[in-house]
């Protein structure tokens, strides 16, 4: 059931990638689309996080595999979250409205994100039949961590530099607290990525 939960994880990130899209070619009805299935995916995947953390509270397992299910399940489903978040955020702000270097960095952070969590993804799968190959694949989730926080920096840059014609007072906070939320996501996959690094190393 871990592997179900990344899943939806990973869709959520993917939703989220899908309402930038259409912002961006100016197709609303379809950000209304992938927001209601992005709001499914982190949904579902805190009902699941629920049900798994019951039935292993009622298990037999050692508590130390425990408390390494609860914190992959913890760490991943905040990027759920945070994916949630940044789509809410989106459906209220003109982010089509915004300079061209600043809407392709954010396309670059939540394709980063896509790709993180895609690779979590992977390491779950594989990691109780291979520890070794799942550390290694891990590794590739700081890569794409690096890259956001590059990107973030960038869009800092952009906020301070370029100009925003017709942006409120309220649109350009809205717009700072949903790039620090694509962040947040990231910063999530690492944990999340650590736990798996960890877990590895003792089995």
């Amino acid at each position: 059931m871990i592997e179900d939960h990344i899943e939806l994880v990973r869709e959520s990130t993917i939703n989220l990638q899908k309402m930038v899209d259409s912002v961006y070619k100016g197709e609303i009805d379809n950000r209304s689309l992938h927001y209601k299935n992005l709001d499914q995916s982190e949904y579902d995947a805190d009902l699941l996080r629920a049900r798994i953390g019951d039935e292993v509270s009622k298990s037999d397992m050692f508590p130390e595999e425990r408390i390494d299910i609860v914190d992959i399940l913890s760490s991943s489903d905040m990027i759920a979250d945070y994916s949630k978040e940044a789509g809410g955020i989106i459906n209220v702000l003109k982010l089509d409205r915004a300079p061209k270097e600043l809407r392709e960095v954010v396309l670059e952070m939540i394709k980063a994100n896509v790709e993180s969590a895609s690779v979590l993804e992977k390491c779950i799968k594989i990691l109780p039949k291979d520890p070794t190959e799942a550390m290694k694949i891990a590794s590739e989730v700081e890569k794409y961590e690096e890259k956001v926080d590059k990107l973030f920096a960038s869009s800092r840059l952009y906020l301070a530099d370029l100009d925003f014609p017709g942006w409120s007072i309220g649109s350009m906070i809205l717009l700072t607290e949903f790039l620090k939320v694509l962040e947040a996501a990231s910063d999530n996959c690492e944990i999340t990525m650590w736990v798996i690094r960890a877990i590895a190393l003792r089995l």
